[in-house]
């Protein structure tokens, strides 16, 4: 603000008042005139402080306008949470980051700061205490890890996977079929949506049957039996 070399003596001043602003008391002093000596906003918040002050008279027309815009500045530096169009933050008492939420994604994080989980316009992440991911969503999708991080599912929109503790897949679940595995990681059973098969210790196909029809094979692979 210019200063001007005949500013009028300053008057004498009332004590603080507060002026309610919708959710906001903002504090002012007024002068014998009725005109704004001085005000602030302070903004009450370990993160935040703004504070305006103006050092000659003004009327109260004119203050009032300086008011709202201060108002705008005081809302846009809430203690909390801060927002644009797209883009939202959220900090704890000691500033920090608790919430990052745009048009496609969040971000939580604990005490301590550590992402906690993200979430994005198709997907979601979760994480354990030590920041390991332990769990993914797609919009599609699915993933769930144990405690040293290994992925033990994964669930597709039409499809789903489980694993054993040392990561082999032990069964896969599709829209139409079914897949399990014994601890070696041999395919021993997949069941479609109108057949199964069946498959003994060294992968061989014992057993399939369909939806009108089953096969039953020896030790050598021959077919025994075929029933409809």
């Amino acid at each position: 603000m210019r200063k001007s070399a005949n500013l009028p003596p300053s008057p004498q001043l009332s004590p603080t008042k507060y002026v309610p602003n919708g959710a906001l008391s903002l504090p002012a002093r007024f002068d014998s005139l009725g005109g704004w000596a001085s005000r602030s906003v302070s903004i009450h918040s370990t993160l935040f402080y703004i504070q305006t002050q103006y050092i000659f008279t003004m009327r109260s027309s004119t203050a009032s306008l300086i008011l709202a815009f201060c108002a705008v500045l005081a809302v846009q530096a809430a203690p909390l949470t801060t927002r644009n169009y797209d883009t939202a933050f959220q900090y704890d008492a000691d500033g920090n980051e608790l919430d990052a939420r745009d048009y496609s994604s969040a971000f939580e994080y604990d005490a301590d700061g550590n992402e906690i989980e993200k979430r994005d316009y198709d997907s979601a992440f979760e994480y354990d205490a030590d920041g390991n991911e332990i769990e993914k969503r797609d919009y599609d999708s699915a993933f769930e890890y144990d405690a040293d991080g290994n992925e033990i599912e994964k669930r597709d929109y039409d499809s789903a996977f489980e694993y054993d503790a040392d990561g082999n897949e032990i069964e896969k679940r599709d829209y139409d079929s079914a897949f399990e595995y014994d601890a070696d990681g041999n395919e021993i059973e997949k069941r479609d949506y109108d057949s199964a098969f069946e498959y003994d210790a060294d992968g061989n196909e014992i057993e399939k049957r369909s939806y009108d029809d089953a096969f039953e094979y020896d030790a050598e692979g021959n077919e025994i039996a075929d029933e409809e």
